[in-house]
């Protein structure tokens, strides 16, 4: 018999897609990963640090669960318009439209109890050639020196974290960096059924 193919609906295939979010957290390697830079970034009580991961490893859905279990946590991803429009975001997210970008940030970091600022797509701000790190090292100056009890925490893919690595490997640029582990099958499989009894 002939194969029929149609088009999937669109709530199907919205629902199967990476930026649907899961109802349900998938039990995976990620889960003890998840405690540990939770455990790690508090024992600071700020400074500046690095999530490295490939793409598709769950970065993201690993700093939504973040923000759900640590207090205080601001997650903004990292616009594809560069450094001015992701101090934008910051502000709107914060809920300080009438501020600036740097009075918002000295407000996170003199608060008394910890406050994280997470922001994901940190790569979005590197472009892999002479003068590529320009908008990454302003950001990073700024989180170097607005960290006594913020801390900042920042998600690379890890091409780009290699372009970095190669480009700024001489200086310590983070007080940690955390490389997130691959899948598991068991998980990968756990994933699988869920998605699809969605």
């Amino acid at each position: 018999s002939k194969l029929e193919l149609g088009k999937l609906p669109d709530p199907v295939y919205d629902a199967l897609g990476p930026e649907a979010a899961p109802k349900d957290f998938v039990a995976s390697i990620a889960d003890a990963q998840i405690d540990a830079i939770i455990k790690r970034i508090n024992q600071a009580g700020g400074g500046v640090f690095a999530i490295v991961g490939e793409r598709g490893s769950g970065k993201s859905t690993i700093l939504e669960r973040i923000r759900t279990k640590a207090n205080d946590v601001l997650v903004v991803q990292c616009p594809f318009g560069g450094l001015d429009q992701l101090r934008r975001n910051v502000i709107q997210l914060a809920g300080e439209e009438k501020r600036s970008f740097d009075e918002v940030i000295a407000d996170l970091d003199r608060r008394g109890r910890d406050a994280w600022l997470i922001i994901d797509d940190a790569h979005r701000l590197i472009s892999p050639m002479m003068g590529g790190l320009k908008e990454f090292d302003e950001i990073l100056d700024v989180a170097k020196r607005r960290s006594e009890h913020c801390a900042w925490v920042f998600a690379f893919d890890d091409i780009l974290w290699r372009f970095v690595q190669r480009a700024r490997g001489a200086k310590p640029l983070f007080d940690d960096v955390v490389f997130l582990e691959p899948w598991r099958e068991e998980g990968i499989a756990r994933l699988l059924t869920q998605r699809t009894v969605e």
